[in-house]
């Protein structure tokens, strides 16, 4: 079994735990994996493509992300917001188009730009996973 977390720390202290939590079932913690998501993540990008996986670091993320918005003009949004969803929707969900950043589960705050903000910029950009503000796939 897997038991995965957002945070290292917490995924530490479950597993020192563990032994404890699983008490009532003698052997089943060593049946029990813990990890936090992006070793896991790590470990599968590995194993399906023989090698570590190089991810853009935060800065890089945000440079290409503000680039991308100023390229569109001035969208009305906050440079927060902007980054806000392109790292918590639309790159965390692989978002492709606008339909399916409309139809995207919200877990948190359950706001997400109205159908008229969403085609306010259709066709300022075809690149692949553009963010929404950008209107791909319209």
């Amino acid at each position: 079994m897997l038991l995965t977390t957002f945070s290292a720390q917490f995924a530490a202290a479950l597993e020192r735990r563990l032994t404890a939590l699983a008490v009532a079932s003698p052997g089943i913690a060593a049946r029990i994996t813990v990890s936090p998501i992006r070793a896991v993540a790590d470990e599968l990008f590995q194993l399906a493509f023989g090698r570590r996986a190089v991810p853009a670091s935060d800065e890089q993320m945000r440079d290409a992300v503000t680039k991308a918005a100023s390229s569109v003009g001035d969208s009305g949004y906050p440079l927060r917001f902007i980054l806000s969803e392109w790292r918590y929707v639309v790159d965390a969900w692989q978002i492709e188009d606008v339909t399916a950043y409309a139809t995207v589960p919200r877990l948190g705050r359950k706001s997400r730009m109205s159908a008229g903000q969403r085609e306010s910029g259709c066709g300022r950009s075809s690149r692949r996973r553009a963010p929404p503000w950008q209107s791909a796939g319209c």
